[in-house]
């Protein structure tokens, strides 16, 4: 499909510079160089996920901070089992490692950063 839609955008001449301008190269993944950092807390997060919270399933990756996306409360339980309920704000970020989110008590919508 990449080469299809070049060779669309090279058959409409005056599209050419666009091409160029915002690098329409659809059969190379974007570079990245920093993807042989060592990843760890202090660095950017590298993945994301919806969370969908239970009281009896964990989250599937244990992230590295919660993004609250709608405001509201947040149940979540540690790595030793204890459950503690804070009131967030939209566009907070909580810098806390949670293994689950509990159902019972969250109101929040929130995205998970790992």
């Amino acid at each position: 499909m990449a080469g299809t839609l070049r060779a669309l955008l090279q058959v409409i001449g005056k599209f050419g510079p666009i091409v160029r301008i915002f690098n329409l190269n659809m059969e190379s993944p974007m570079p990245d160089p920093f993807d042989s950092d060592y990843v760890n807390l202090t660095s950017p997060a590298v993945s994301h996920y919806a969370v969908i919270p239970s009281d009896g399933v964990d989250l599937p990756v244990r992230p590295r901070a919660l993004f609250v996306n709608v405001a509201g409360t947040a149940a979540l339980q540690d790595k030793d089992g204890v459950v503690i309920s804070y009131d967030v704000a939209a566009g907070a970020v909580l810098s806390i490692r949670p293994v689950r989110v509990m159902a019972t008590g969250t109101t929040a919508q929130l995205v998970a950063w790992y």
